[in-house]
């Protein structure tokens, strides 16, 4: 519900973009496309934002699925590069790096699982069409970031006891991982060498699978799984230096 209610904020901030360039065009008051080079040059600058996970549950041994949805703020920079080369069309690059604290925990019975994300990054080529100060765009490349899964089995099989009448394990995991990443998104150009963005991100960066143990049982394991990918709405502010 959360995921449906951000993309349709999205959705409509994007249409407002396009429906307001368009009536200042049929008023007269701007050309629906800027002059060649409007957009061209490198621009830096900072972004924020809120990510999210509602689907994806951590698997033990492919039978037991619990659901942490993580969710957390971003935070962090950006820089790019954008070439315009007609006056509709613009291509470009961008690579960006935050802070994450995207977090999620659940705990049941004989089950805990917590799973994070501390750093999320990017590097993605950008493809747009230009309004009058306005460049509605697609992107989509690399996605990295550093994740970490917490997972335990607390007395199963017996009660409150471990082995050898139940069984106990934990394992931690922390890793750099590398995936891809795609979104959409609109900049606005409200000054000469400054425009504001709104953008939505979907991040994949793969899975990372452990084993957990009980040293009274050595010939028995469970194992489990999780995914890290995401949703991401966020704005960003840049300034073009030329």
């Amino acid at each position: 519900m959360k995921s449906m209610i951000r993309m349709l904020l999205l959705g409509g901030a994007c249409g407002l973009a396009i429906s307001g360039a368009a009536s200042a065009a049929d008023l007269g008051a701007i050309p629906l496309r800027g002059a060649v080079g409007m957009w061209s040059g490198l621009y830096a600058g900072v972004n924020g934002g809120y990510s999210w996970n509602e689907n994806d549950a951590i698997v033990f041994s492919s039978s037991v699925g619990i659901r942490p949805n993580p969710n957390g703020s971003v935070f962090g920079g950006q820089v790019g590069y954008n070439w315009q080369w007609t006056p509709d069309w613009v291509f470009g690059v961008e690579t960006d790096l935050d802070w994450a604290d995207i977090k999620g925990g659940v705990k049941t019975p004989g089950f805990v699982a917590v799973e994070e994300i501390n750093n999320l990054g990017t590097a993605r080529l950008r493809a747009g069409y230009v309004l009058e100060g306005v460049l509605l765009y697609a992107t989509a490349g690399l996605a990295y970031g550093r994740a970490e899964v917490d997972t335990s089995i607390t007395n199963l099989f017996a009660g409150r006891t471990c082995a050898p009448a139940g069984f106990c394990g934990a394992v931690n995991s922390k890793q750099w991982m590398l995936g891809w990443a795609a979104g959409v998104g609109f900049d606005w150009s409200f000054l000469p060498r400054w425009s504001f963005r709104t953008e939505y991100l979907h991040y994949d960066l793969g899975s990372i699978s452990q084993t957990l143990t009980d040293p009274g049982l050595p010939n028995f394991s469970f194992t489990s799984s999780t995914n890290f990918r995401g949703d991401i709405v966020r704005g960003a502010i840049n300034y073009k230096f030329w």
